[in-house]
């Protein structure tokens, strides 16, 4: 299964060297290989990251001062796997760990919430920048 992994990486690299770049302050390996042949979806799903993320944090923020441990645990699997999509993994393992946090009704969980959305909010420029490039390659590709 390796082997077939990284024979697809290549091709998806040989097909798409040049033709779209990744912002290199997100993954671009995983954003390559996930979205480099279908650049549509990616714009759809960094989309919907950027169109829902910022409610979601207020949420996670606003159960974190009530120290609603139900309510943060479920949000943290709820978005957990989102910030993978956009090329954010080191937040997707925080957010794993706020989720894994409020479970066990520690405390601690409230100062890794704030630290998720101190990172979060640092990187949605780039977030944001790389939406706007997919939808214009998305837009480029329609157009010829």
């Amino acid at each position: 299964m390796d082997k077939l992994v990284d024979d697809l990486t290549q091709t998806l690299e040989s097909d798409n060297r040049g033709a779209f770049e990744f912002d290199k302050g997100l993954d671009v390996t995983f954003l390559a290989t996930t979205y480099g042949a279908n650049l549509s979806f990616g714009a759809k799903m960094f989309g919907i990251f950027v169109s829902s993320i910022h409610h979601e944090l207020d949420a996670l923020e606003a159960s974190a001062t009530h120290k609603d441990y139900p309510t943060i645990r479920a949000i943290a699997h709820k978005i957990k796997n989102n910030f993978t999509w956009v090329g954010l993994a080191e937040l997707s393992t925080l957010t794993a760990q706020i989720e894994t946090l409020a479970r066990q009704e520690k405390n601690s969980v409230i100062s890794l919430v704030d630290t998720l959305g101190i990172k979060c909010r640092e990187c949605m420029p780039s977030v944001e920048a790389q939406y706007r490039s997919l939808q214009a390659a998305v837009r480029g590709h329609r157009d010829h």
